[in-house]
């Protein structure tokens, strides 16, 4: 499968899709979520069908509107489709003086059954 790869912009993540590790880093503020998020959607659910043993999610937003939340949750609901049946890991940073972004991480794992790793970073 070919990876998905988007270049950060100042409202747009960087967004890193490839074979057991998933990437999303930096500021996701968004009009339209769903036309940003419809190609991660896309490939998340087509890696679900031929996935290695483990994957790994790499999340370090800045700042995450709730729009975007909302988009984030639906990528990850289809990825605990896949926990169900191979290793799946999420890797949330967070700034230590930041704590919303942790609180987040915190509710999303707490309404999806994927094994939270939480890293704090300065």
């Amino acid at each position: 499968m070919q990876p998905l790869i988007i270049e950060p912009t100042k409202k747009s993540p960087l967004i890193e899709l490839k074979n057991g590790e998933l990437n999303f880093r930096g500021c996701s503020i968004h009009n339209d979520p769903k036309t940003f998020f419809a190609p991660i959607l896309e490939w998340v659910q087509e890696y679900i069908a031929n996935a290695p043993e483990k994957t790994t999610i790499n999340i370090k937003f800045e700042y995450i509107d709730s729009a975007s939340v909302k988009s984030l949750f639906e990528v990850l609901g289809i990825m605990k489709k896949l926990a169900r049946r191979k290793q799946v890991k999420v890797n949330w940073h967070y700034d230590l003086n930041d704590p919303e972004i942790l609180e987040l991480g915190e509710i999303i794992q707490s309404k999806i059954d994927i094994d939270f790793n939480f890293i704090e970073s300065e």
